[in-house]
């Protein structure tokens, strides 16, 4: 529990849940999910774009995403593009993120492109939580069936030894 809060296991279990197969897609989407919302609601509020992206690396939890917009604002002091700033990062967010990024600089309409994508990584979020769910079910009910007849089998095994010794 205190890996969680030290900075360096703050940055193992990142890198673990990144490597895993079917979560990684997960925290990419929730990560991502969180990050567009209120780059969304600070874009379209008037927030500079590199303020908006310094408060909304504090909304996401992985590490890596927020090293990944702490250099995106980095370049874009520079000048370059959003999307092109986080190019570098492109197997961190969800196929796809980077393009609608780029579609929303080029149309001006920036903000309404991330709503909606905040809206459809959302819902990927909430579909994949529940499709784990119901993986997982079967599973534990197997798990809680065996260890209710490992505790039953300790129980009734001496109590039958003691009877027949009767």
């Amino acid at each position: 529990l205190t890996l969680v809060k030290t900075k360096q296991g703050r940055f193992i279990i990142d890198t673990i849940l990144l490597k895993i197969p079917f979560i990684s897609s997960l925290v990419k989407k929730s990560n991502s999910a969180s990050l567009v919302r209120s780059l969304s609601s600070l874009l379209s509020s008037g927030v500079a774009l590199i303020k908006s992206l310094e408060i909304a690396s504090g909304t996401v939890s992985n590490f890596y995403f927020k090293q990944a917009l702490n250099e995106a604002s980095k370049k874009i002091e520079k000048g370059e593009k959003l999307f092109i700033s986080l190019k570098p990062h492109q197997n961190l967010f969800p196929y796809g993120a980077i393009e609608m990024i780029e579609i929303g600089e080029e149309t001006g309409k920036t903000s309404l492109i991330l709503k909606k994508l905040a809206e459809f990584y959302e819902e990927e979020v909430s579909n994949a939580a529940e499709n784990m769910s119901v993986i997982i079910e079967p599973a534990l009910i197997i798990i809680i069936g065996l260890a209710v007849g490992v505790f039953a089998v300790s129980i009734i095994g001496p109590l039958y030894s003691v009877l027949g010794t009767v």
